[in-house]
């Protein structure tokens, strides 16, 4: 992977704030980082956010008023929610790293960066990836048509540019196999190491 300028990590949840530094410092060594954080759901990054906060040019913390994630509520969200918070801290010819893709903060994201012609990036938290993102589903006649009227709600997870995976293997006879890479250790790296004997 070619090391872009710049890079954005949208971070929900402790681990992922871990490995987005680990990221930062393996795969964009010489980029301006930038960290957004999701204050939701009683995530706690105050243990290792002082330890690797000065890796990051910016640090936005991100509130959200909903904290339900029914489908109805991820629908008007999709179509509804304005996540102003967010809108004014992208900007183009930058990578854009989330570690899911369910979100209607994930799923605008995405659709803005693509927009803005930004490469978006995956990585699998754990070995426990849905397939439902990368293989086809056998829908029925109303929702095949549902998700058609309603592209923005539901076609969002085809439009990643590289998902990382632990074991890329498991999805080889994936239709979607081409923008699948393996990822690399990111906890056997020396900025692993850093992190976990600064927090210890």
């Amino acid at each position: 992977m070619t090391e872009c300028d710049r890079v954005y990590f949208y971070v929900n949840g402790p681990s992922r704030l871990l490995m987005a530094g680990i990221i930062a410092n393996e795969q964009y060594k010489n980029a301006e980082k930038h960290l957004i954080l999701l204050d939701q759901f009683g995530y706690n990054y105050e243990k290792l956010l002082p330890v690797i906060e000065n890796d990051f040019k910016s640090i936005n913390r991100l509130k959200l008023r909903s904290r339900k994630y029914s489908h109805i509520n991820q629908f008007f969200s999709c179509y509804f929610g304005r996540f102003s918070g967010l809108r004014h801290i992208f900007k183009p010819e930058s990578d854009v790293i989330l570690f899911g893709l369910r979100s209607p903060a994930q799923k605008f994201i995405i659709r803005y960066n693509k927009a803005l012609k930004n490469r978006v990036l995956i990585y699998a938290e754990s070995l426990a990836v849905d397939k439902y993102f990368l293989s086809d589903r056998r829908d029925g006649w109303t929702t095949s048509f549902l998700r058609r009227l309603f592209r923005r709600a539901f076609d969002y997870q085809r439009d990643y540019d590289v998902f990382y995976l632990f074991c890329k293997g498991v999805y080889t006879g994936s239709p979607y196999s081409e923008n699948i890479e393996q990822m690399y250790d990111l906890f056997g790296s020396k900025t692993f190491y850093r992190y976990a004997k600064k927090t210890h």
